[in-house]
């Protein structure tokens, strides 16, 4: 996990203490800026959150074109994780 070109150590702290309490947030100990959970690049492979939306088999859906719509339709933020199996 990465916030501003910096990879995050104790991601899984961070992680842990989030689902806690959403409103938690990381220090980047050089600068001491606080990143929230959606400021992390996760490069689409987390999926958090109060709404979710799960496509068994998305075929060649794009994902974010996907999230952009459902993001416009629900007034609500969407982006989207991508899961191997």
């Amino acid at each position: 996990m990465k916030s501003s070109g910096k990879e995050v150590e104790d991601w899984s702290l961070f992680l842990e203490a989030w689902m806690n309490n959403p409103a938690a947030v990381w220090h980047d100990p050089e600068t001491g800026k606080p990143y929230g959970l959606w400021d992390m690049d996760f490069q689409h492979t987390l999926g958090a959150g109060t709404c979710a939306l799960v496509i068994d088999q998305p075929g060649l859906l794009n994902g974010e074109k996907t999230a952009e719509l459902l993001s416009r339709l629900s007034g609500q933020r969407f982006n989207y994780s991508l899961c191997h199996l």
